[in-house]
């Protein structure tokens, strides 16, 4: 059977627009492991949302330095916004290495574990990120919100570590 050749273009749009493959792994190499062929959109696709939550939460953190805050509120603000900008940065990299690594050694077992390691704390430190934006949205959306920042301000920055 011959194949024509708008028949043949279509396999091949298909086939380059499909953005996962198949490698197969194992003693007999038969066990089947889905991997990104572009890894760098895979890493965009699980920071992207991080990325824009913790814009949110610097934009509300803008939001109440606006104020006439106190020293030691404008002190926390700075080291809340200094956590986010740098837990947005390692985890960027932390990611983005962690998919380039697994889609070059998807059968190695210690680089699988890594990597499944890698995207549940990721997720762990999403929802810590969404917590503070939440929080942070609350304490703008707040009438008294002067009496409970510097305190709320504090609690967030122990949570960030």
């Amino acid at each position: 059977m011959k194949l024509s050749v708008s028949s043949i273009l279509l396999l091949l749009i298909v086939n380059t627009s499909c953005s996962n493959r198949i490698v197969y792994c194992g003693q007999n190499k038969t066990d089947p492991v889905v991997i990104r062929k572009n890894p760098e959109k895979a890493y965009f696709e699980y920071v992207k949302q991080h990325t824009n939550d913790i814009k949110l939460s610097l934009k509300y953190l803008n939001i109440l330095d606006i104020g006439g805050v106190s020293a030691n509120t404008k002190s926390e603000i700075t080291t809340l916004r200094e956590k986010l900008n740098q837990q947005n940065i390692f985890v960027q990299e932390v990611l983005k290495s962690s998919f380039f690594a697994f889609s070059q050694n998807p059968c190695n077992k210690e680089v699988v574990t890594n990597h499944l390691n890698i995207l549940q704390k990721f997720s762990e430190s999403n929802k810590t990120v969404k917590d503070v934006t939440t929080t942070l949205e609350k304490l703008t959306n707040s009438v008294n919100f002067s009496n409970d920042i510097e305190s709320t301000l504090n609690n967030l920055n122990k949570k960030l570590k």
